[in-house]
């Protein structure tokens, strides 16, 4: 799907973005939404949650965030970040998620 948005006909540089979706068994599996400047791509559960998300997917540093999500409930037990920087090397950071009520003091 591509929309294009101008301002006016003669507007030679309108604002132009493209969403595609990838179907498995009648379900969305992944969505990628590029607006021009830079390509967000989506992956979701077979519950369409989204389990994954690449941030500038076709740059130079793609920034890469997956969910730990339970399969039942569908709960984010965490999430890990990944990011390339200085000479290509990856640079990964996994964070569990924190019961906020549980470690709320009196």
């Amino acid at each position: 799907m591509k929309q294009v948005v101008k301002d006016s006909e003669q507007d030679d540089d309108p604002y132009v973005a493209t969403a595609r979706y990838v179907v498995e068994s009648g379900s969305i599996v992944e969505s990628d939404f590029n607006d021009g400047d830079s390509l967000t791509i989506k992956r979701y559960n077979p519950h369409h949650y989204i389990v994954s998300e690449t941030l500038d997917a076709d740059g130079q540093a793609p920034i890469v965030f997956a969910y730990n999500v339970d399969p039942v409930s569908n709960v984010s037990t965490g999430v890990k970040m990944s990011a390339s920087v200085r000479q290509g090397r990856l640079r990964e950071r996994s964070v569990p998620r924190v019961n906020p009520i549980a470690t709320r003091r009196p």
